[in-house]
């Protein structure tokens, strides 16, 4: 891939970074922590599951580009793909420190993204479906996004009946 390709498309996963914490602190805005464990009726999970998802998912992108994780193991089980629904507050995090890593992970996320080389984007990480670091970190850009999108009927079930965006 040319390089100038190359630019561009870390250029719009930064940018998709901060167009998700605009989306996210949108959505949750005046909502509590106590509102962000409200379950749906229906096989899904709550606001504080699927921001710590994103987060999680961060983790795993700088992870595959630095070798090092954002959140240590303990954190991460909660929150990966596949863990179980988070149904009380016990053992998930507070909406305040949830909101902290949000930002956080951005950070360190664009500047793993804007310090990788070419080599290192386009190395392969998974042989069988030939897939590239970048191709991993393209898909979970929108995997991001697809989370982010669902705040929007999080922030209904807690009851506010309003269109944020």
């Amino acid at each position: 891939m040319a390089e100038t390709d190359l630019e561009k498309l870390t250029d719009f996963m930064v940018s998709g970074l901060d167009r998700t914490a605009f989306v996210v602190n949108a959505q949750l805005d005046g909502l509590s922590h106590e509102d962000c464990l409200l379950q749906l009726p229906f096989r899904g999970n709550c606001a504080n599951w699927v921001l710590g998802h994103i987060i999680s998912s961060r983790s795993s992108m700088i992870q595959r580009i630095t070798g090092e994780s954002y959140w240590d193991d303990d954190v991460n089980s909660l929150y990966k793909f596949n863990s179980e629904p988070i149904t009380d507050g016990e053992n998930a995090l507070h909406l305040d420190q949830l909101l902290e890593h949000l930002q956080n992970s951005a950070e360190a996320l664009k500047s793993a993204i804007q310090g990788a080389s070419h080599e290192q984007l386009e190395t392969i990480w998974n042989e069988e479906r030939q897939s590239s670091v970048l191709d991993f970190l393209l898909f979970m850009t929108w995997h991001e996004g697809y989370h982010a999108g669902q705040f929007e009927y999080l922030r209904q079930l807690a009851g506010k009946n309003d269109k944020v965006i």
